[in-house]
């Protein structure tokens, strides 16, 4: 990631203080916040664009890319993050 590209991010993130899932706040400290890239890998190395940013709480980002259930947190898939993106 430039330098560019790190500043834009931070310009996206500064506009969001909830998780786009479950709605955690930021000012929460039980859980972090963290940037979900919503196309990743590859797609991800060749340029970092806010149209591919989703903030998701650590709880929400692990159940995500782990696929376990944890209680009061919804099942997350692809389908559940582009919705929430729309």
């Amino acid at each position: 990631m430039n330098t560019q590209e790190r500043k834009a991010l931070e310009a996206w993130r500064s506009g969001f203080s909830r998780c786009g899932v479950c709605w955690w706040p930021e000012e929460n400290s039980g859980r972090r916040l963290e940037v979900h890239h919503i196309c990743g890998g590859n797609a991800r190395s060749s340029g970092h664009d806010p149209r591919n940013y989703l903030l998701l709480c650590n709880r929400c980002h692990g159940v995500y890319h782990s696929g376990r259930v944890y209680a009061l947190t919804p099942d997350i898939n692809l389908g559940t993050l582009l919705f929430v993106k729309r």
